[in-house]
Parts: C-alpha cells; sequence; structure tokens
C-alpha cells in the first residue's frame, strides 16, 4: 500500500441541523432506559466524546486510474479531514474501488453513518447522477455490507464517482454513555462546477 496521513481539514464543516438532531437522537437512544422518551432538551453530544480512527482503501481497476499503481491507504487522525481525490485520482477514464475499514473494535449493531450529499445533480448520458446539495441519508446497511467488505466500485468517466462520492460522512458508534464519532469530507478540487459550495 501508498500511505498517505491526511493533514488537511475543514475548519468550518456544516453539517443540516435535521441530521445534527437525528443524530443525537441515535445516540440517546441508544443509552435510554426503558421508561425514558426522547426530549430534545437532551443533549447527547455533551455525553463523553471519543475519536473513532478510520481508515480508507483506494484500488485501481484500471491502469493508470490513480496516481499510484499501489492501492493508497489513507489514515484520517483526526476529526473534519479533507480528502481532495486530486491527490489519489487521475483525470483518465476508468474504474476503482472504495473501501473503509475501522481501527476500533466498535459493535456493527449499534454502528451508524450518515452522508451528506456533496455532489450536485446531474444528468450523465442520460442518467441522473448525485443526490443534490443538502440531501442526506442513513447508509448504515449499504456501509457494512459493501463499504467494509468487498468496497464499492466507481468510475471516474465524466465524474461519475464524484456524483457518489462528494460529501460529508459522519460515523457514530454509542457506547454506555459514551460514543465514538468522526466526521469527514471527500471532494475534489479540480471540478467545483460538479459539487456543492458548501463542500468546497
Amino acid at each position: 500500500f501508498k500511505h498517505v496521513v491526511i493533514s488537511e481539514f475543514n475548519k468550518d464543516l456544516r453539517v443540516p441541523s435535521a441530521l445534527i438532531a437525528k443524530i443525537e437522537q441515535r445516540i440517546h437512544l441508544h443509552n435510554k432506559k426503558e421508561d425514558e422518551g426522547f426530549d430534545s432538551k437532551l443533549l447527547a453530544f455533551n455525553k463523553t466524546r471519543k475519536f473513532l480512527p478510520v481508515k480508507i482503501f483506494l484500488e485501481p481497476l484500471h491502469k493508470g486510474v490513480l496516481y499510484s499503481s499501489k492501492p493508497y491507504l489513507i489514515e484520517l487522525i483526526r476529526d473534519d479531514s479533507l480528502i481532495d481525490l486530486s491527490h489519489f485520482v487521475s483525470s483518465k477514464r476508468g474504474s476503482f474501488r472504495i473501501r473503509f475499514a475501522l481501527e476500533d473494535r466498535v459493535s456493527l449493531e449499534h454502528f451508524y453513518i450518515f452522508y451528506v450529499s456533496g455532489a450536485k445533480k446531474r444528468t450523465i448520458d442520460g442518467r441522473e447522477f448525485g443526490m443534490g446539495c443538502q440531501s442526506f441519508s442513513e447508509i448504515s446497511k449499504f456501509f457494512k455490507k459493501e463499504l467494509l467488505k468487498e468496497g464499492l466500485e466507481t468510475n471516474t468517466t465524466k465524474g461519475r464517482h464524484l456524483a457518489l462520492l462528494a460529501g460529508t460522512y459522519i460515523l457514530v458508534a454509542p457506547e454506555n454513555e459514551e460514543y465514538k464519532m468522526i466526521a469527514f469530507s471527500i471532494y475534489d478540487s479540480r471540478y467545483p462546477d460538479w459539487q456543492c459550495e458548501e463542500l468546497i
């Protein structure tokens, strides 16, 4: 592997308030007693928060699609990391695979991941790509089934990979009276017109 430690950070990471409330509720409901209801005044983020280390692997499936012939191992060492794909993905058309790995042992039964789209909706060869700005979704099942195992294959032709990957990822693992969490963003500084202003 070609090992890379991310040193670029987003000092102004913006997440929709509706998503913050949803994440907070997830953390609270994991720790609540049976007779408790959800109280919006109870801020789950006041619970003890620990950093959740994550590694990302990029594997070339076509020669030259990544700058390195070896797979990249991208290490995230702090919150709000910014992964600029322009440092890893070339302008050549082709496919690569992205896969995630969790360093800490976390219970996947109580593990949640949310995705905030950073890709504008675009029509490519008659098909619509991208969720659109400020759209978000919980992708926990997909993450556990695909991204933590074999990984996801994507193609760079006409920026299809950005429509799929650009955005902010928030991983949350509640544990008793604390929780582990990381938020990071993937973007490409070469193609601002295809991405949301909130991301770039």
